[in-house]
C-alpha cells in the first residue's frame, strides 16, 4: 500500500518491481505495471498518483506501463497532464501496451521466452473479451 490515510484514499499498484539495468553504471528502475480490464476514465489520474506516492516513498521516480486489456480499439490513455494556468504545468506519459494489439500474433506471444508476452498470451488464451463486471479475476488469472 503507497501512503494510507490520506484524502484520495486507499490505493494499491497492480505490479511494483525494481530493476537493474545491464548497461553501464548500476542504475535503480522502479517499473508500475497497471493492469486494466475494462475502460476507466480516471486511469491517468490514478496511475499519476501511484507514480507521484511511488517517488514520495522510495526517491525514484517509477517507469509507468500501463496494460490494457479492455475490447475498447480507442481505449489508450497514455498522458495524464495538469495544467492549471499557461505558465507552468506537469505531464506524465506511460507506455501503453494493448492486448488486442497482439491478438493476431498470440501463438508467437505464448512461445516467447520473454516474460511479459507470455503473459499477455496467457491473458488473451483465457479471456477471449467477454466483458465481465468484476474484473479482479481475469487480473489475478495473469499474476
Amino acid at each position: 500500500m503507497l501512503a494510507p490515510g490520506n484524502e484520495i484514499g486507499h490505493r494499491n499498484a497492480d505490479v511494483l518491481v525494481k530493476v537493474r539495468l545491464k548497461i553501464g553504471a548500476d542504475q535503480v528502475l522502479l517499473c508500475h505495471m497497471e493492469l486494466q480490464t475494462n475502460i476507466d476514465p480516471t486511469l491517468g489520474k490514478r496511475s499519476f498518483v501511484y507514480a507521484y506516492r511511488i517517488f514520495d516513498k522510495f526517491d525514484h521516480f517509477p517507469l509507468t506501463i500501463l496494460l490494457l486489456a479492455d475490447e475498447d480499439e480507442t481505449f489508450r490513455p497514455s498522458i495524464f497532464e495538469l495544467r492549471p494556468t499557461d505558465l507552468a504545468g506537469l505531464r506524465l506519459e506511460f507506455l501503453v501496451i494493448k492486448t488486442l494489439d497482439y491478438l493476431p500474433g498470440l501463438q508467437e506471444l505464448k512461445n516467447s521466452t520473454n516474460l511479459l508476452p507470455q503473459v499477455i498470451g496467457v491473458y488473451l488464451d483465457l479471456n477471449p473479451y467477454k466483458p465481465s463486471s468484476n474484473p479482479l479475476p481475469h487480473k489475478m488469472e495473469c499474476i
